[in-house]
């Protein structure tokens, strides 16, 4: 619902998503890729939407949320202030170690400071594990921000460092302690959801 001035437009950040949970025959690599397949349907469906793939098929889990016309946009300052503001106390943005170890370097993602994508893939790899071990759902979504697009700025530039470090804030305020939030790509957030079935997982 946030908007913003850039360049004499105003902009509304939307997201697309990609929903799939894990099932049998699954491995770590299926379960990404029918997630991204997901993902590309709430693309071309229209974006601001996510898409579900069940194992046989992908389909809406909802109607796309109408964008309301906008109103006069806050400050970039100002939409970073809301954005802290409206985030729990209890889940401050994750932060790197002042001196990280060599490894937790290419595991962890430098602007967001969440895990990146080869942390995100190792996590994935044991977590179906798990699921096929203990016969446990387990769900992953992808989501795109879609803004980062209309905004014709390469991922690394000011605005867009703004609405990637505020989408991560609010993933990652929004889920579980026991869920992974992971950067997946420059403007994709993965969400690894342990425990929760597709069901569950959409509401």
């Amino acid at each position: 619902d946030c908007r913003f001035e850039f360049e004499g437009r105003t902009l509304a950040v939307t997201v697309s998503g990609g929903l799939a949970q894990a099932i049998a025959q699954d491995d770590e690599a299926n379960l990404i890729k029918r997630a991204d397949e997901a993902l590309y349907a709430a693309k071309k469906a229209g974006r601001n939407r996510v898409c579900i793939h069940d194992g046989k098929t992908t389909r809406a889990t909802t109607p796309a949320k109408t964008i309301a016309k906008p109103e006069p946009a806050p400050a970039a300052a100002a939409l970073a202030a809301t954005a802290a503001a409206s985030a729990p106390a209890a889940k401050a943005e994750p932060k790197l170690p002042e001196s990280p170890a060599a490894d937790d370097m290419f595991r962890t993602d430098v602007q967001t400071g969440l895990p990146n994508r080869t942390s995100l893939c190792e996590e994935v790899r044991r977590r179906v594990a798990e699921s096929h071990r203990y016969d446990s759902p387990l769900s992953l979504m992808l989501v795109k921000v879609n803004a980062l697009d209309k905004l014709g700025q390469r991922p690394g530039e000011p605005t867009s460092e703004l609405v990637i470090r505020t989408v991560s804030q609010f993933l990652s305020a929004g889920m579980r302690e026991m869920d992974l939030v992971a950067r997946y790509h420059d403007d994709v957030f993965a969400v690894l959801l342990p425990g929760t079935p597709l069901t569950q997982a959409i509401g």
